[in-house]
């Protein structure tokens, strides 16, 4: 069951199973309910991704918590598709769309 998933700026150091390309395309290698842990490269041309991009991020971590409603998501520098949850109470799930 998937436990982890993160997003991050892409950079050749790191192993992906999925990619959100420039125009907010998503490829995987795996399928999330089959994998332990995600790793989701974005791929920028600019420091910040695209509205597209953060709609596509927030699909796949709203997909995430739909497995496993306790997933661990993180989000790398500037991948963050919503302001800082400033409450304990604000459910993930809801700024994901879900």
């Amino acid at each position: 069951m998937l436990e982890r998933i993160a997003f991050e700026l892409a950079n050749n150091r790191t192993k992906y199973t999925h990619f959100i390309d420039y125009g907010g395309g998503i490829a995987c290698l795996g399928e999330l309910e089959q994998l332990c842990s995600a790793r989701v490269a974005v791929m920028c041309n600019s420091d910040f991704p695209t509205e597209d991009q953060y709609r596509s991020i927030r699909f796949l971590a709203g997909l995430a918590l739909g497995i496993n409603p306790h997933v661990i998501v993180t989000f790398d520098t500037d991948c963050a598709p919503f302001d800082p949850i400033s409450s304990s109470t604000t459910a993930l799930a809801n700024l994901c769309g879900c």
